[in-house]
């Protein structure tokens, strides 16, 4: 980095970032360091500027936990080194840039795996850590935190700290939004496996009580999740995996792991979102759905084998898929329920959406356990991820639907997702989280950040900062 771009900033850095969803747009001055050196610098000319530091990972949180407010926004994408991988142990180190696909295909073909991956292999290890990743294995594996032996992390003051899980703050950077500082190095532990495939069962369910008891039913399972169809009240597809026990070496090839160019052999999978469009409305959904789980009707017989890659990942199954929400965008909202109550509350939030008749296209339900960050965002319990289009037309009636939809789950004492959240207020994130893990974590920032040099929208939308328009210096 040049000593000029010390002193001020290039108008030429400025970029507009978004989340995933494509409703938070915010503008950012860009930075791409690639040593602890140049992000030192970096960190040193917003305090010199007196600007506030966004960090940004891939951007796969849907709503604004990484879209800045005119600030120096920190990219670690050029820091993304593996630093040392034990082959027998299955432990991993790696800068905070590098991503979930790039770790898998440096580690498959020793024969090992992810504890815990999200449904998108593009996070970075550093976003990973910030929002507290989890999969569909959650109530066996817990979160990514869990996994983690040492992370390394920035401050404010440019100061570089390792944190391992003897150490309370070490539980406050997983899950704290990256509002502490930048995760520069990552130490976790893999899964050992002989195969890189997974056998997959699929049952088709009918109603909310059919779909709890499949995830009891298949409570052995590797991994457990339920695909549900907005359009009913609790129908949809149940779907258990579990790892090969089979030594097939050929399947840890990452040919073998490679999602195919076309579908059906007909339509390139980079250009698929822009064919998906035309059916991303109502009446282009209810059938999609309607035939998604008629088609499980052929396959929930026999158990199917599946790569990890296609099973883990359907996120990535379908390239930019999101970009068949555009010119309006993706309104996501993800609640984590007590066990107890979930049938009751899905039940009531399905009747909500449907008498408003806007319906959520996707509807992803999983089984959880509590985590131990301090930004606690599960508990034992089920979660309920639901994916609105949003659109000029509809936009009142759905900002009004999330926020009932909202009170209904933190009434019965359910948390909130933030990577995945893009509306609740201040209030409703209080009631989320709790004021006593507000006070615990807000203390640590007042320690290592006094004058929250970090922050983003959604730290300031849900009442975490006091933010005002940062003009351009």
């Amino acid at each position: 980095m040049d000593h000029a771009a010390t002193r001020h900033l290039e108008l030429a850095r400025i970029r507009r970032f978004d989340g995933f969803g494509g409703l938070s747009p915010g503008d950012g001055y860009l930075f791409e360091p690639t040593s602890l050196d140049e992000l030192r610098s970096v960190v040193l000319l917003a305090e010199e500027l007196d600007v506030p530091i966004t960090l940004r990972g891939s951007g796969k949180s849907y709503g604004d936990a990484s879209s800045p407010l005119e600030s120096v926004t920190i990219s670690l994408a050029r820091m993304n080194r593996v630093l040392a991988w034990d082959k027998e142990t299955g432990v991993i180190e790696a800068e905070g840039g590098a991503t979930l696909e790039a770790i898998w295909q440096y580690v498959l073909q020793d024969g090992w795996w992810f504890n815990v991956v999200s449904g998108t292999m593009k996070p970075t290890l550093a976003g990973a850590v910030s929002t507290n990743i989890h999969g569909k294995n959650n109530i066996t594996h817990g979160t990514f935190a869990e996994h983690v032996e040492m992370l390394e992390i920035m401050l404010a003051s440019g100061e570089v700290r390792q944190l391992t899980p003897s150490q309370p703050e070490f539980w406050a950077v997983h899950g704290g939004l990256g509002l502490l500082g930048m995760v520069t190095k990552v130490r976790f532990r893999l899964k050992k496996i002989s195969s890189g495939n997974v056998r997959v069962v699929q049952r088709r369910v009918h109603s909310w009580a059919q779909q709890f008891e499949m995830f009891e039913t298949f409570g052995d399972a590797d991994y457990s999740v339920s695909w549900v169809n907005g359009f009913t009240n609790g129908a949809g597809v149940f779907q258990a995996a579990w790892h090969s026990e089979s030594a097939e070496p050929e399947t840890l090839d990452l040919r073998h792991q490679k999602i195919e160019g076309k579908l059906a052999g007909l339509i390139h999978r980079d250009t698929a979102w822009k064919h998906l469009r035309r059916i991303t409305n109502r009446p282009g959904m209810k059938i999609a759905s309607a035939l998604k789980s008629n088609a499980a009707r052929i396959s929930e017989g026999a158990p199917k084998d599946m790569s990890l890659v296609q099973y883990n990942f359907p996120l990535d199954y379908l390239p930019n898929w999101q970009q068949a929400y555009v010119p309006n965008g993706l309104l996501q909202f993800q609640a984590i329920v007590p066990a107890q109550a979930a049938e009751g509350i899905f039940s009531n939030l399905a009747q909500q959406w449907r008498s408003a008749k806007l319906e959520p296209y996707l509807v992803v339900l999983k089984k959880h356990r509590p985590d131990e960050t301090w930004l606690r965002y599960l508990d034992h319990g089920y979660s309920l991820a639901l994916d609105f289009r949003q659109t000029p037309r509809n936009a009142p009636a759905l900002n009004h639907l999330y926020m009932e939809m909202a009170d209904v789950v933190l009434n019965a004492g359910g948390r909130f997702y933030f990577a995945k959240d893009g509306l609740l207020t201040p209030e409703q994130a209080k009631r989320s989280l709790g004021e006593a893990a507000i006070a615990r974590f807000t203390a640590l920032r007042d320690e290592w950040d006094p004058k929250r040099r970090f922050k983003t929208q959604l730290s300031c939308r849900i009442g975490l900062d006091e933010c005002v328009q940062y003009a351009r210096p």
